[in-house]
């Protein structure tokens, strides 16, 4: 038994695949027992307060639980040796995969609030106004999303901050010209 427990595979000893895969179930577990306990209390409040208990419930579901598997995969993987080419991989998959997960969740929040907004005021027309602004908002996301991760893959973004920054005020500074010909 112990000379399988010590066999080689890719750089790692069979007792380091056996301690990430126990690792990795530990993780799946702890994260359904949350999950049921979380949901259930989210349950009992019936929609009480500001967010309903059916969007938080979807959200936990969608963008909160997904973040956890992902972070007990990682520590599962921190048992692992392995080369820098597949470390830098690795790192690059979960920076995306955590960069888009946060994206979709703050896009699923702005929408529900425009929602609530439009329902609470009575006035269902609210949410095709708003959808420029959502829109725009969703184009900040993604921006914001993709300068997060160049700047952790190592890219100098401060150039690419100025020039938008720059870009910015001189759009302004077009329309605003624009805007006092047609007067």
């Amino acid at each position: 038994m112990k000379e399988i427990l010590n066999y080689e595979i890719w750089g790692n000893v069979v007792t380091d695949y056996v301690y990430a895969l126990a690792v990795l179930i530990v993780a799946v577990i702890v994260i359904q027992i949350i999950k049921k306990l979380f949901i259930n209390k989210i349950n009992k409040t019936e929609g009480s307060g500001l967010l309903g208990a059916k969007f938080l419930i979807r959200s936990i579901s969608r963008f909160v639980i997904p973040l956890f598997y992902l972070g007990g995969l990682y520590l599962a993987m921190n048992f692992l040796e392995a080369s820098e080419a597949v470390t830098q991989v690795l790192k690059i998959i979960y920076l995306l995969i955590i960069v888009w997960i946060t994206i979709k969740g703050a896009r699923a929040f702005i929408e529900f609030f425009v929602t609530k907004y439009s329902q609470e005021t009575g006035k269902e027309e609210d949410v095709r106004r708003f959808r420029p602004l959502v829109g725009f908002i969703n184009v900040v996301f993604y921006v914001i999303g993709i300068l997060f991760i160049l700047d952790n893959l190592g890219f100098e973004i401060t150039t690419i901050v100025a020039g938008l920054g720059i870009g910015g005020i001189a759009i302004a500074l077009c329309r605003t010209s624009n805007s006092r010909r047609s007067f």
